[in-house]
């Protein structure tokens, strides 16, 4: 090869990796940008459900004083009544579209760091995430499963809310029941429950230990778990469960 091929090689060798830099850099900037309108989009949502819950509140305050008038008929109060269920109705509608779209957001965004704890702290290796299945009559779904085949003879259940409540124990409970049944090549596995969340009470914090359920919880944007001292973790199964 003639010094002025070299030349050649060298100089289209240096305007590759530039054009790939370009490129990952481009990337980066793109995904950062998705990053925070998706974050901002969350907090809107957020502070939506916030303003609905006010209406909700000042419509039966003023519902109230409606019925206390003594000079209206119970014609007007019927109507007026009639009138606040079906605002009623609406607002809870559109909860329930604020909150699922609010659930969307959550894992979507955090999903990742998820994984990353799935992978580095669980050691699993297969994750799959919002798995759907049909049983008969009968269907499940699940936020996130970790497993890592038959390496390790566990499973990792998550279960991941906006806003932790009462309820989502009850939920990751009856999920870690239905998980052998809807996916049989898990049972004889240890199953463990993980509930993430942005918003945590330190009241269900507390439970989440009691229970044996580990907390993910929010730092610097990406979920991690940090178990309590003395934290031991439930091993579920269908006798446990039963």
């Amino acid at each position: 090869m003639t010094d002025e091929e070299l030349k050649a090689v060298v100089a289209e060798t240096s305007r590759l990796v530039a054009e790939n830099s370009r490129a990952i850099q481009a990337l980066n900037e793109a995904w950062e940008r998705r990053d925070r309108e998706h974050k901002e989009e969350l907090r809107a949502s957020h502070e939506r459900m916030e303003q609905i819950w006010r209406n909700v509140e000042a419509l039966r305050e003023e519902t109230r004083r409606i019925e206390e008038k003594s000079e209206q008929t119970w014609q007007e109060v019927i109507a007026s009544r009639q009138e606040s269920d079906r605002i009623f109705q609406s607002i809870h509608r559109d909860l329930g579209r604020l909150g699922n779209k609010q659930g969307d957001y959550t894992e979507a965004l955090f999903r990742p760091s998820l994984e990353r704890v799935l992978r580095e702290q669980f050691g699993m290796t297969v994750i799959v995430a919002r798995q759907r299945i049909r049983d008969h009559d009968e269907e499940a779904q699940f936020d996130m499963i970790g497993h890592a085949r038959d390496e390790i003879p566990e499973v990792y259940l998550v279960e991941i809310k906006t806003q932790l409540r009462a309820d989502a124990f009850d939920q990751v409970f009856e999920h870690l029941r239905k998980l052998p049944r809807f996916l049989p090549e898990h049972r004889g596995k240890r199953l463990f429950g993980i509930l993430a969340a942005l918003d945590v009470p330190p009241d269900l914090r507390d439970r989440a230990a009691r229970e044996g359920l580990y907390l993910a919880t929010i730092k610097d944007d990406v979920f991690e778990i940090v178990p309590p001292d003395g934290f031991e973790p439930r091993a579920f199964g269908l006798r446990s469960l039963s």
